[in-house]
């Protein structure tokens, strides 16, 4: 048997009702036998009543068969499209195939598709709430049709196989989103990942993204400011993004002018001025910031303070009349003080300039359906969406003193407890004790 493939044509011969009321998933079936993926709470006795030949069993969890049951009528027409394209190379038939994936990863909101050449199989996930989940797997067959239509859609090279290619497409179809894509050269083949990008910018929200009260409160004080430097910091695939959108939302009806410098521009404002970096040409931050003052901004958001120059760039525009925004790769909210001075950053510049700190993590939010096996709304994880777990540094009088100082770590630290400094840790619980979220979550995020 090819374990690493489900036939979903078998399932066509049987109720959805029956599969779930027995728990049990035919997989693969010959003259002899049906293979059928089974769990500890499966009843074979009452599915025997609906097959005729031998049952071989393959042991799984639960929320597995429940999770490939939800999506079974989805599953058997990919399936049957993949068939058709293994033996007939129609680059229609592929643009539907592809349609159908997509259409799907936004029904399920996935921020990515990953499209994989296995040793054997075409595997594709979706990443859903920051986690990686297999939906399908495919005939490898079918790979060469796919990467080269997706190639098409991004006019790229469909020859090259050897080098990485990059590049975005839209599609009629899904008007409202924006799909940037990545070719990446495997032992097997490519691995391909698409972002998917939602246009709809009024979908951001700072009071929405789960920001508690105290923090919610700072932060809108602060965005208030005529001039200085606000630091939104994490690693990569914190809601960084996410956060500085919902700020510059909070922002763009004001009577000021501001310009964004990204890589690249992820989502397009009305009435901001939004620069996108192009290596290719030598458009990089610090040729940007080197010009950009004379733009006569209200407002700067940087993508990514990456070196001594930016950051130089930064407080030059924030010491003279600039509110800058910016983000920055670092672990926690006292911690991006430090890093600054690695960053060459003398003391008392940081000290005069910075206003405030946004240290942040995403965590998966509890389902409603409150079940330990999860629900089809839920892909059976018992998550669903996200929420942020953040520490809001306030920069005060006092830690202004002991950044020009060069206090230590832990001084920094005490001074901004006595402050009212609330950590990222006890946000998160907070969240736990509320029902948002669960510890597990919270830890496993602290620890990126």
């Amino acid at each position: 048997m090819k374990k690493h493939l489900i036939n979903y044509d078998i399932s066509k011969n049987f109720d959805t009702h029956i599969l779930k009321e027995t728990m049990v998933l035919p997989v693969y079936q010959n003259e002899l036998f049906i293979t059928c993926l089974v769990c500890e709470n499966s009843n074979i006795e009452e599915f025997k009543k609906y097959v005729k030949i031998t049952i071989k069993t393959l042991f799984t969890k639960q929320e597995s068969i429940l999770f490939e049951i939800d999506n079974l009528a989805l599953k058997r027409e990919l399936f049957t499209l993949a068939k058709q394209l293994s033996l007939s190379s129609s680059q229609r038939n592929t643009r539907f195939f592809i349609y159908q994936i997509v259409n799907l990863a936004i029904l399920k909101n996935a921020s990515d598709i990953h499209i994989e050449t296995m040793s054997e199989v075409l595997s594709v996930k979706f990443r859903i709430d920051g986690v990686l989940i297999e939906f399908f797997r495919f005939d490898m067959a079918i790979y060469s049709l796919v990467s080269s239509v997706l190639k098409l859609f991004a006019n790229l090279d469909i020859t090259q196989r050897r080098l990485p290619q990059n590049g975005r497409f839209v599609i009629e179809e899904f008007a409202n989103y924006d799909f940037r894509i990545s070719f990446m050269p495997t032992i097997n083949g490519e691995s391909i990942v698409i972002r998917v990008l939602e246009k709809d910018f009024d979908r951001f929200y700072l009071d929405k993204i789960g920001f508690s009260d105290s923090s919610l409160a700072l932060i809108k004080d602060k965005i208030t400011l005529t001039q200085g430097l606000i630091l939104v910091t994490g690693p990569t695939g914190s809601g960084k993004t996410t956060t500085l959108y919902s700020i510059i939302k909070e922002l763009k009806d004001t009577n000021k002018k501001i310009i964004t410098v990204e890589d690249p521009v992820e989502y397009k404002i009305d009435n901001i001025t939004q620069i996108s970096l192009n290596r290719e040409i030598g458009l990089i931050y610090s040729e940007i910031l080197k010009n950009i003052l004379r733009q006569d901004p209200d407002i700067l958001l940087i993508g990514e303070i990456r070196d001594a120059e930016s950051l130089q760039s930064a407080i030059t525009a924030a010491m003279t009349g600039h509110l800058v925004f910016a983000t920055l790769h670092t672990n926690d909210a006292v911690s991006t003080i430090f890093r600054l001075l690695d960053l060459q950053g003398e003391g008392f510049l940081i000290a005069s300039v910075l206003k405030c700190i946004i240290a942040q993590r995403l965590v998966r939010k509890r389902c409603e359906c409150g079940d330990n096996i999860g629900c089809e709304e839920c892909n059976h994880t018992g998550y669903k969406s996200r929420t942020i777990i953040s520490e809001v540094l306030d920069i005060d009088d006092n830690l202004s003193s002991l950044i020009t100082s060069h206090a230590t770590l832990l001084e920094m630290k005490q001074q901004a407890l006595l402050s009212g400094f609330i950590g990222m840790y006890e946000d998160g619980m907070q969240k736990v004790r509320q029902g948002i979220t669960t510890q597990e979550e919270i830890l496993k995020a602290l620890k990126s």
